[in-house]
Formats: C-alpha cells, sequence, structure tokens
C-alpha cells in the first residue's frame, strides 16, 4: 500500500462502509465499524449494525475514514473501492488474548493508487466494465480520451502523453451509456474540472481525475439512473455466481 494508506488504515480507526447512495436526496446506508488488522490481502474490521449479511459477499463497496490534523485542524474525509470478500463469527485477531474473538467483514485493500479524498455524498465509485459500452466526449478537442470510472461526484479518464489537459482546467463533456443487454441508454453533458493527474515517466497513458461542478436536477436524476442501473447488474452477476 502507499504511504498515505500506510499512515491512516490502522487498528483501531473508525471506518464506514457505503453500501448504496441516493444522489437526489443526498442519502446514503452508511455502517459504521472499527478497523481491527491490516495486512497486505486483506481490511478486517468489525461486523456492524445493522450487520452486513454474507449474501453481500463480493459486492463493491466504498469505504471511507476520516483524518483530522493536528497541525492545521483539517479534517479529510478519505476512501477506497473495495470489496466485502468474506465473514468470520469467531475471529481471532490478538493472539496474546487467548480466547478472545470477533464477528468481523474481511475487506480488499487499496489498489496501487491508494487512498483518495473523497466524501460519503460522492463515494460511490463504478468502474466500466465490459458489459456497459460508454464513450466520453471532450468539447472543443480531439484529444484521445477513455473513461474508466466515474462517481456521483466526478470520473476518471485515460488519455495518451502528454496529456491535452491541465490541472484546473474546466471541461465540457458528454457521457454515453448504452446497455447490450437490452438496449438500454442514457446521456450526460456537463462541466467538470480537472483535480488530478496520475502519471509516471515513460507511461504511455495518463490517468485524469474530474470532479463535476453543479448539476441541474434532471442531470442529477440520469446520474442517479445509471449508478442504480450499475449496481442493478453488479447484483445479479453475483447471483449468477452463486448458480
Amino acid at each position: 500500500m502507499d504511504l498515505t494508506s500506510d499512515r491512516l488504515l490502522r487498528p483501531n480507526s473508525r471506518l464506514d462502509i457505503i453500501l448504496d447512495l441516493d444522489l437526489l436526496t443526498g442519502q446514503a446506508d452508511v455502517r459504521s465499524s472499527m478497523i481491527l488488522d491490516v495486512t497486505a490481502h486483506q481490511v478486517v474490521v468489525l461486523q456492524t449494525e445493522p450487520a452486513i449479511l454474507k449474501s453481500l459477499t463480493g459486492r463493491v463497496v466504498e469505504a471511507t475514514l476520516v483524518h483530522h490534523n493536528l497541525t492545521t485542524y483539517e479534517t479529510t474525509r478519505w476512501g477506497w473501492q473495495s470489496r466485502i470478500v468474506g465473514l468470520n463469527n469467531a475471529y481471532r485477531f490478538n493472539s496474546k488474548d487467548q480466547g478472545l474473538t470477533a464477528d468481523v467483514i474481511f475487506l480488499s485493500p487499496p489498489d496501487q493508487t491508494g487512498l483518495q479524498k473523497t466524501n460519503v455524498r460522492q463515494a460511490y465509485r463504478l468502474d466500466i466494465g465490459a458489459q456497459t459500452r460508454a464513450e466520453l466526449k471532450i468539447e472543443s478537442s480531439a484529444a484521445e480520451v477513455n473513461l474508466l470510472n466515474f462517481s456521483a461526484g466526478g470520473f476518471m479518464l485515460s488519455t495518451p502523453v502528454p496529456a491535452a489537459f491541465g490541472l484546473g482546467q474546466t471541461l465540457t463533456f458528454s457521457l454515453n451509456f448504452l446497455y447490450e443487454e437490452d438496449d438500454d441508454q442514457a446521456s450526460i453533458r456537463g462541466q467538470a474540472t480537472v483535480v488530478r493527474q496520475e502519471y509516471e515517466p515513460g507511461d504511455r497513458l495518463a490517468k485524469l481525475g474530474l470532479k463535476f461542478l453543479d448539476m441541474d436536477a434532471q442531470t442529477a436524476r440520469t446520474m442517479q439512473r445509471i449508478i442504480n442501473r450499475y449496481m442493478l447488474e453488479e447484483q445479479r452477476r453475483r447471483n449468477r455466481e452463486l448458480l
């Protein structure tokens, strides 16, 4: 894990697991927990109340925690896209205390990108999979772009190096989604600002993170429809895997 993850993901830290998000109302299904153990392969947290059920194993969630900077007094929420790997109602988390067990949840740890600044309303990030054809266009630009993921707060794209867009630049975009399963489609048009660039010397592609500017009500409803559709398709895939 990266340095930010190593510094913030510590035993006894509070962790919030976001299972669902309603963009229009700002309401989210958030289950609070506490980190018990962190390894390279999993983050072990206490079972939540209400409990996360075994049927949710495999579900993609957003895991977030708050960091209070004692020097600047700044409070920041960090998070990562995780997956519920499994449950254990008799996990022995401290070998020094013989017989001490806990009801726990196993979460997948942050990937190589580490923790990202986020907030509860913007947290649920959805990767673009093979089941969905998604087209991203940046107006007034001929640069090649590819949509990697999106959330209620923004999206990430890849583009050839050197990137045609710089940090702080505001772009007008359109997002078009076509679902091959039933020919359903949805489109979003709006503005977003480049807030992050990721690439290393020698990389052919750069990753850019963009934050949505204010959405109107109709665009927000369309975004909620897309998020709901992705979550429904994910549930269907999990059900098929169980057969």
